[in-house]
């Protein structure tokens, strides 16, 4: 799954530059994984309860009002983990 971002985004103090990234759950490591054009990023993610079964792995990212961004990773398996982003001041 991809995701896009057209702002340089925040998450624990790690810069996440604007740009197309390519995004993997690892869950053993409580982590989502972002790549793009040869940078890796890792962000520490929450897993949290699901209120609904899903048969695929899907990406949310979204808007949470004013600087602050969402990153949901849905697995059938793993569950559901989320990441907090901020956008730049």
């Amino acid at each position: 799954m991809r995701i896009q971002t057209n702002q340089d985004l925040y998450a624990a103090g790690t810069l996440i530059p604007k740009g197309e990234y390519q995004v993997a759950l690892r869950s053993d490591s409580q982590q989502i994984h972002l790549t793009d054009h040869g940078m890796d990023i890792n962000l520490a993610a929450v897993r949290r309860k699901m209120n609904c079964k899903v048969k695929f792995e899907s990406v949310l990212f979204h808007s949470g009002g004013g600087r602050c961004w969402t990153l949901i990773v849905q697995h059938p398996k793993l569950g559901e983990w989320v990441a907090m982003l901020e956008g730049e001041k």
